[in-house]
């Protein structure tokens, strides 16, 4: 897992801006600027606390099926 960063994302209403990076050598970064709602109505808080979100980057190859690869 040395190609991620990640970061745990407090799912609570507001905005949040936060930045991810990894690499040592070769540096990518991820700006997130995200607005969360949550609508209190949809379901209980024990059913809320089943997820667990993150915010991500990724440096590295990436295989698409064997049919191409992205970095």
């Amino acid at each position: 897992m040395d190609n991620y960063s990640s970061i745990l994302l407090n799912a609570t209403n507001g905005t949040i801006v936060e930045e991810v990076c990894n690499g040592n050598t070769t540096k990518i970064c991820c700006q997130f600027i995200i607005k969360i709602t949550v609508d209190q109505s949809l379901s209980s808080t024990a059913d809320r606390s089943k997820y667990t979100y993150h915010l991500a980057a990724f440096n590295g190859v990436r295989s698409f099926s064997g049919i191409r690869d992205g970095e």
